[in-house]
């Protein structure tokens, strides 16, 4: 690799490791946070409760301010999409988030994507998953690409992909009604935050 375009890397690499990660959201934090960052703050300040299962995930959204499983799960679900189509998307969240996904997508407010994706759901609902917690990795593996040949969810990916991704419309809705992210994290993750930022700012200064 060249050695200028791997400085580059490693230099992208310790920004992204040094971004500032929030023990406590608020109106005002928000407002100090770049209109780039604030959807990534609004999931670190998620994943710092250390909580990692689908089914966990969605008993915790449930918990907080309704703000954090709009911004969430949305996401969640175009970075799915994006990478591997609504058959990926269901596959690795077998459902799980369907009932927040809907309600944060209507919240955003685009009726198209609300439309697709209502169409995804009752197409996932028909088909399924098959169970595969027995089968080897590999197997596994072929089994998923089994069912995405034979999967229509397929049929979606082209429309969902042609209205663009939701980012700007989680970042206007931030904006807007930021009283439905104010949160702060327990007392124990708090000082596990605190600690790992500072071991994160002995490696990025390394």
């Amino acid at each position: 690799m060249d050695e200028a375009l791997k400085r580059q890397l490693d230099d992208s690499f310790r920004r992204w490791e040094a971004r500032p990660r929030y023990a406590e959201l608020s109106p005002a934090v928000l407002q100090a946070i770049p209109n780039d960052m604030v959807e990534q703050a609004i999931v670190d300040f998620v994943l710092a409760h250390g909580v990692w299962r689908d089914r966990e995930l969605v008993a915790l959204l449930s918990s907080l301010p309704e703000g954090f499983a709009i911004v969430y799960t949305s996401r969640i679900l175009d970075a799915e999409v994006a990478n591997g189509g609504f058959h990926q998307y269901f596959w690795n969240t077998e459902g799980c988030y369907i009932d927040l996904v809907t309600r944060a997508v209507a919240r955003l407010g685009s009726a198209e994507h609300l439309k697709i994706l209502k169409e995804a759901v009752g197409i996932f609902r028909a088909e399924g998953k098959p169970d595969v917690a027995h089968l080897a990795p590999r197997e596994q593996l072929e089994r998923f690409s089994d069912s995405a040949r034979a999967s229509d969810l397929g049929s979606l990916d082209t429309r969902w992909f042609a209205l663009g991704d939701l980012a700007a419309a989680r970042v206007r809705f931030v904006r807007e009604i930021p009283g439905l992210f104010v949160a702060r994290l327990p007392l124990i993750t708090r000082m596990k935050l605190a600690i790992g930022k500072v071991l994160r700012g002995r490696r990025t200064s390394a």
